[in-house]
Formats: structure tokens, sequence, C-alpha cells
């Protein structure tokens, strides 16, 4: 009598693939269907590395600071807003000290090095130095 439980359920799962075959044959198929290919044209480019910096390059230090840093970072001078990192209206960094942080990143991890690089990363540095600690204690 204990057999009867995983006979029944083994009956159920092969009944329903044997449905299920059976209809994919009904309508013309063999009841499997890969995923459809992605091709050249449905992809979308990626950027190359130059393109990727050329567009770095025009983005304002305001901007670089919103992508790369807003999202952790409170600073209203870029109109950003969050609890994860330090307050920057709250503090008052120079830019050498801002440039150390995002080259080395946090001890644990939550921000990692070298986020930003060479001349965006002087750029927002400089930004933050400036506009930075306008509510500091």
């Amino acid at each position: 009598m204990k057999l009867a439980g995983p006979l029944l359920v083994i009956a159920v799962l092969g009944g329903a693939v044997a449905w299920g075959l059976a209809r994919g044959a009904s309508d013309g198929q063999d009841g499997f269907e890969p995923p459809p290919a992605f091709t050249a044209a449905t992809q979308p480019r990626l950027p190359t590395a130059d393109e990727f910096a050329a567009e770095e390059a025009r983005q304002t230090p305001k901007e670089l600071f919103g992508h790369a840093c807003g999202t952790c970072h409170t600073l209203a001078a870029a109109g950003t807003e969050s609890i994860t990192g330090p307050d920057l209206d709250r503090v008052r960094y120079t830019q050498r000290r801002v440039r150390d942080q995002i080259r080395t990143g946090s001890l644990d991890s939550a921000m990692p090095a070298n986020l930003l690089t060479g001349r965006s990363a002087r750029r927002v540095a400089a930004y933050v130095a400036r506009v930075g600690g306008r509510r500091a204690r």
C-alpha cells in the first residue's frame, strides 16, 4: 500500500509528459522549440572603449557624479539623495581626499575601487571638494 503514492505520482507525471508530446505533435511540432537566437540585428551594439571615454568626457562633473556616485551619496548640488554612503553635504573633503577615496574604494568594499578613473575621477573630485560640505556641522 505504501507504494501506491509514488506510483500515482509517476503515472500522473508520465501522463502529463505524454499529453504534452501528443499535443505538440498534433500542432505539427515535436513539442520542443529552442529559444529564439540572438543575431547581430537584434542585439544592441555596445560602445567601444573609445566611444565610452568620449561620452564620459562630454558629461559634466555633476552628471558624472550622478551616474557613478549618486546612488550611494547625498549631494544637494548634484540632486542626489541616499542613505548608503557618507552624506557629502555634511562633510567637507579636499580634492585629494576625494580622489584617493575614488581610487581606493572603501575598506568594506561597499564602494569599489576605481569607480571612475583618470580625468573623470579628477573632475568629480574637484566638483565634490567645491560643492560638498555645505551643511557641515
